[in-house]
């Protein structure tokens, strides 16, 4: 180690514990002692040196000058994501099977039933599965923003998953709705604003995540926003989004991320981190050797942690999601988005999921509880959770 990384690492070391002190001494407010408040102010002198706010993101999450056209970039996204669709391995004669037939007792499925609008109808399923706790969460919610001074509404679908604690995900589930509103208020409803409101508003939830949320747990989230007749999906981690019409049959609205992939791999590499597949589990390509998701919410753990920049600390996993954007088919009179965790995916292809969904008569509760029935059958070893949102044409 060189003199110069061994102060850049003195000196982010430094910065979190002021960080530390700070959190304290505001939660000792107003009965603070005067030497806790002084540290508290040179915690927040150091971060204003630092350049930033009081969220201690890195400046390269908040990139939002684009390389490419946003078009392009969408275009890309779901060109991935279809041919991910393509390559998966399907077997659903006998998911489909396994999803209609009764559920394991060992493995209760919990499910619940709301409605957004008289357009709009949700059901949500859930299981702990063979995990000795449930750290999944879900948000189905109406959003409102204001864009060029009228109020614009739309809706909000997200299937998060944790882990290393249930801590994040809840904390997602609470958060991300707020931090989705107050930037699509801020940068508005074009395709380039979208793109720019969903990075901002998870690499803002990441860094207060960070700051916030106790532990070393994390999450990955799949989001989709349906303004008009627009599906917004942003994707971070191995959560899965699609949308089943009449018309068009299923179509993948996310790419799975994961470490070994080319893309990923490239971005974990500049941040300073590696991607290794440990001896006790050599078929997974992990982060550090430590984690199998390229990108999250916190995971600030110190076996995550890349190379210091300019004295501020940097985490080799990227809040960043990827964007993709579809509009609803206009001649089918009814579409399902459809979100999974990964402990779907692991064991049903896209194809699979959609064979349960091709049963017009079932309700999306009785949908998502088949698809987690038909996962833990085929033996997920995961928390299993699946969301359904119907949209009936006007």
């Amino acid at each position: 180690m060189t003199f110069s990384s061994y102060l850049d690492i003195k000196k982010t070391r430094l910065f979190l514990r002021l960080v530390q002190y700070e959190q304290a001494a505001q939660r000792l407010q107003p009965h603070a002692s005067p030497t806790v408040s002084k540290v508290a102010a040179t915690a927040i002198s150091l971060q204003h040196l630092q350049g930033h706010d009081r969220l201690h993101y890195h400046p390269r999450d908040l990139k939002l000058t684009l390389s490419k056209p946003v078009e392009k970039k969408l275009q890309n996204e779901i060109a991935l994501a279809e041919a991910h669709c393509k390559n998966q391995k399907n077997d659903t004669k006998a998911f489909l099977q396994q999803a209609r037939k009764a559920s394991l007792p060992e493995f209760p499925i919990h499910a619940e039933a709301h409605a957004l609008s008289p357009h709009i109808q949700v059901g949500v399923a859930h299981a702990q599965g063979m995990r000795p706790t449930m750290e999944d969460a879900h948000i189905a919610a109406v959003c409102t923003s204001l864009v060029q001074g009228k109020q614009l509404t739309y809706e909000l679908f997200s299937v998060i998953d944790g882990h290393g604690g249930d801590e994040t995900a809840y904390f997602v589930a609470a958060h991300l709705q707020k931090e989705i509103e107050d930037a699509i208020t801020k940068h508005g409803t074009s395709d380039e604003g979208m793109f720019k409101a969903l990075k901002e508003a998870f690499v803002r939830l990441d860094a207060r995540a960070k700051l916030e949320v106790p532990g070393h747990s994390g999450a990955v989230v799949v989001a989709t926003l349906k303004i008009g007749n627009a599906l917004w999906t942003a994707n971070l981690g191995d959560a899965r989004a699609l949308l089943a019409s009449e018309r068009k049959g299923i179509q993948q609205l996310s790419v799975d991320a994961k470490p070994g992939t080319e893309r990923f791999k490239k971005s974990i590499e500049k941040r300073g981190g590696r991607v290794v597949a440990p001896i006790w589990d050599e078929d997974v390509d992990r982060v550090n050797g430590c984690l199998a998701i390229p990108r999250a919410i916190k995971d600030d753990g110190h076996k995550l942690l890349g190379i210091p920049i300019q004295g501020r600390q940097r985490y080799a996993i990227s809040p960043r999601p990827k964007i993709t954007k579809v509009s609803l088919d206009a001649s089918s009179k009814t579409h399902l988005l459809i979100q999974g965790c990964d402990g779907i995916w692991d064991v049903a292809s896209s194809h699979d999921v959609a064979a349960v969904a091709k049963d017009s008569s079932i309700t999306p509760t009785q949908l998502a509880q088949q698809v987690v029935n038909g996962a833990l059958r085929r033996g997920s070893t995961d928390n299993c959770s699946v969301l359904v949102a119907k949209f009936s044409q006007v």
